[in-house]
């Protein structure tokens, strides 16, 4: 084999090396450039809330929460509580990291029974803005009816209102038997009487049937 030849072949096996190189080199800038802007194109969402979407609760919970996948940004943190049929009452939040809560406004810890929404808009640290509602529904229990209490009555326990039957009248005393004696005095003393009286007609009676 001659050098043309030679020079020729060692030229043909060089090429491939030479062209895996700058190949690799553009593979290595693309990668690192999908790793650089992947986290600040990550998609900011609301990972969860108290209460849940959907939710059916006996009273609107004391604090409302709302929980997202990245930091949120304390200066644009806006969160409103609507109930059904009623005004909107926008509630202060209070930023902690990815984490946004409210206390409940008086207004629906007095309320009855009816369906809530709290509506949020918020910016992530990232400058990406993030806005949604959540709906749950509070169903008071039933008002139970208050027992009446009977006032106590004046009578004394135990004591039948036959206890306060008008008295009956007294029985015969001394002054009646003293009465009934004079009567049945009287009623000798005529006896007596017409016995003496009855026995001088008798002997008359007698003397005319002898004659």
């Amino acid at each position: 084999m001659d050098s043309h030849h030679l020079q020729k072949h060692r030229r043909a096996e060089g090429t491939p090396r030479k062209r895996r190189i700058p190949l690799f080199a553009m593979l290595l800038a693309a990668v690192s450039v999908v790793l650089q802007v992947s986290p600040a194109s990550a998609h900011s969402e609301l990972s969860s809330s108290n209460p849940a979407d959907g939710a059916r609760l006996a009273a609107v919970p004391a604090d409302l929460v709302l929980t997202f996948n990245q930091n949120i940004s304390p200066q644009y943190a806006n969160v409103v509580l609507t109930p059904a049929n009623g005004s909107p009452v926008e509630l202060r939040a209070k930023v902690d990291g990815p984490r946004v809560s409210a206390a409940r406004p008086t207004v629906a810890a007095q309320a009855a029974s009816t369906r809530w929404t709290l509506a949020y808009r918020v910016v992530s640290a990232d400058g990406h803005p993030i806005a949604g509602k959540i709906g749950f529904t509070v169903r008071a229990p039933a008002a139970t009816a208050t027992p009446e209490i009977t006032p106590p009555s004046e009578t004394s326990p135990g004591m039948s209102p036959s206890s306060f039957a008008e008295p009956q009248s007294p029985t015969s005393g001394p002054s009646d038997e003293s009465s009934s004696g004079g009567v049945g005095m009287m009623v000798a003393i005529a006896v007596v009487a017409a016995a003496i009286l009855g026995i001088p007609v008798l002997l008359l009676r007698r003397r005319g049937v002898r004659r």
